[in-house]
């Protein structure tokens, strides 16, 4: 009898370790919100962008005729709304800087993003003046920046290859 009691009192302990342990709440650091928070936007972050190059690309084609300025117009308009929503986003790069510089890589980002926006409403303008060789300009100007931005704001594993 004394022998099955230990090995009773054994599992009884074994299973009531077990049971608490994966029953509890994990108490949560400061930091894990902060890190599940910037997990969730850096989806939504790439796939706006993402969205947005796709689109881009589909802009590239159709705002050389200006018989198809009304599509360039409804695509730009997407590529705006995207652009817009992506600005309130934080980089995931931004969770691997040090806590000190976090604000001013955040509003840096802010500020590029609205200066893409600008862009991309001047763009618009020229469309609706049928100024398809000004669009086309701002077009490329907004190519150009996107590496240097990427590279900016963008970790590593986030680029495309």
């Amino acid at each position: 009898m004394l022998p099955m009691k230990k090995t009773l009192t054994a599992l009884t302990l074994a299973a009531s370790t077990a049971l608490f342990s994966t029953s509890l709440p994990r108490h949560a650091s400061a930091a894990e919100p902060k890190t599940a928070e910037l997990k969730v936007q850096k989806s939504e972050l790439n796939s706006e962008m993402e969205d947005m190059d796709e689109a881009m690309k589909k802009l590239r084609r159709s705002i050389r005729k200006a018989e198809q300025n009304e599509a360039s117009l409804k695509i730009l308009a997407e590529i705006q709304a995207k652009a817009l929503s992506s600005k309130g986003m934080i980089p995931t790069k931004t969770a691997k800087m040090p806590e000190a510089d976090r604000a001013k890589f955040v509003t840096a980002y802010r500020k590029e993003m609205a200066a893409v926006i600008i862009d991309l409403c001047q763009m618009e303008q020229a469309l609706l003046d049928g100024d398809n060789a000004k669009a086309q300009e701002i077009y490329k100007a907004i190519g150009e920046r996107e590496d240097k931005d990427h590279d900016q704001f963008m970790q590593k594993d986030e680029k495309k290859k």
